[in-house]
């Protein structure tokens, strides 16, 4: 008992050494394309709007069944959609957008959603996510609580949401630097 008792007084006394960390920002490379910074930000916002998603995601659950009821009754939610652009700046060379994306990591559903800003030089650019949350589309038993801050410790999920914002990243950056002929096809 003792032994308890000194171990508990160490614990508690000892510096927090896992403090709660979230990942709030995920930053692209610069990239580099030719134009000036209203060339460049009126192909990210053609390029948001062509690339980014926004949509409703639905998640559900079946916490209030327990696990132990005769019957399911799936529980689904919704996160509403958004418009995807948010702010589009010209001469300032900015574009804000939302975006969301859905994709499977460890063999479960789940969705991330950021605020992404494209910003835009001389001859070069690049891409922030931030307000960053993700969700589990289904959570079986457990309460589902829709878009959560994204921990950055270990089972959190975090380099799986990392690397999809950098493909969302990498996505936009293609379609910035490289842009479909603007001409019409002869029909």
């Amino acid at each position: 008992m003792r032994l308890l008792i000194a171990a508990l007084l160490i614990l508690s006394s000892a510096p927090e050494s896992h403090a709660r960390e979230y990942l709030e920002e995920v930053e692209s490379e610069v990239f580099k394309t030719a134009g000036t910074p209203q060339e460049i930000t009126k192909r990210a916002r053609s390029c948001a709007l062509e690339i980014l998603e926004a949509d409703e995601v639905a998640y559900s659950d079946n916490a209030s069944q327990g696990v132990f009821a005769t019957r399911s009754q799936d529980l689904s939610t919704k996160a509403s959609g958004t418009s995807v652009l948010v702010d589009v700046d010209i001469e300032g060379g900015k574009v804000i957008a939302n975006s969301r994306r859905a994709f499977t990591a460890k063999m479960l559903k789940k969705n991330v959603k950021s605020r992404v800003a494209i910003l835009a030089r001389d001859q070069r650019f690049k891409i922030r996510h931030t307000k960053i949350e993700h969700l589990q589309e289904s959570s079986g038993y457990m309460k589902n609580s829709g878009y959560t801050k994204v921990g950055k410790w270990w089972g959190s999920g975090h380099k799986d949401v990392t690397k999809q914002l950098n493909i969302v990243s990498a996505e936009l950056a293609d379609c910035i630097q490289n842009p479909k002929s603007e001409q019409d096809d002869d029909w």
